[in-house]
C-alpha cells in the first residue's frame, strides 16, 4: 500500500500546480471617462410677456450650472486659484454676427496654490456670474438693452498641477438671451 502511495504522490502533486492555460483572463474593465454637462441658467426665462430669456441687469447675477453626468466621482480645481479662476468663459454672438469670447480679467495672485474640489456622481457645481467689466474682458454689459446669443464654456488645461484630474472643455447650448443695462 505504501509504495502505491508513492506513485501516486506525484500525481497528487501536480494536482495542486496550477495548469498553464491558453485562456486569457479578461481586461480590466474600462473605466468609464468622466462626462461633464454645462447649462446657462438665466435670472428670468423666456414667457408670454417676454419671448426671450434675460439673462441678467445691472448687478443682477446669472448662474451657469456645471454636472457630472457620469457614474464616478470628478476631482476639480476650485475657482479661487489661477488653475480653477480662469476656467469658465463665454461666447457672445451679436446681432450683427460678430462673436466674442469673454474670459476672466487677469488678476494677481498673492496665494495660490491647485487646491482640488471633488464632484461626485450626478452632482452639480454652481457658478455664480455677473458679467461685470470689472472681472470680464470683452465683458457685453449693454448701455442698452441687448440681445445676443451666448455659450458658457468650461475648460481646465492640462498641467503637471491637473494630474489625475479632468482636463477638457465642455460647452453649453448657444441660446439667444437679453441683457438689460
Amino acid at each position: 500500500m505504501r509504495g502505491y502511495l508513492l506513485r501516486l504522490l506525484p500525481l497528487l502533486l501536480l494536482g495542486l500546480v496550477p495548469l498553464a492555460s491558453t485562456h486569457r483572463a479578461a481586461p480590466p474593465a474600462r473605466q468609464e471617462r468622466p462626462a461633464l454637462a454645462l447649462a446657462i441658467i438665466p435670472a428670468r426665462y423666456a414667457s408670454a410677456q417676454a419671448a426671450t430669456s434675460i439673462l441678467c441687469s445691472e448687478g443682477e447675477r446669472f448662474h451657469v450650472l456645471l454636472t457630472n453626468q457620469s457614474a464616478q466621482p470628478v476631482t476639480l480645481f476650485q475657482e479661487w486659484n489661477s488653475w480653477g479662476y480662469y476656467g469658465l468663459s463665454f461666447d457672445v454672438t451679436y446681432a450683427d454676427g460678430r462673436r466674442v469670447w469673454v474670459e476672466k480679467e487677469p488678476r494677481p495672485w498673492r496665494h495660490n496654490y491647485p487646491s482640488t474640489f471633488t464632484l461626485p456622481p450626478r452632482g452639480s457645481y454652481v457658478f455664480d456670474v455677473i458679467l461685470g467689466p470689472e472681472h470680464w474682458v470683452n465683458s457685453p454689459r449693454p448701455a442698452l438693452r441687448l440681445a445676443c446669443r451666448l455659450r458658457a464654456r468650461y475648460t481646465i488645461e492640462p498641467s503637471p498641477e491637473s494630474k489625475d484630474m479632468w482636463t477638457s472643455t465642455v460647452v453649453s447650448a448657444e441660446n439667444a438671451y437679453v441683457l438689460w443695462p
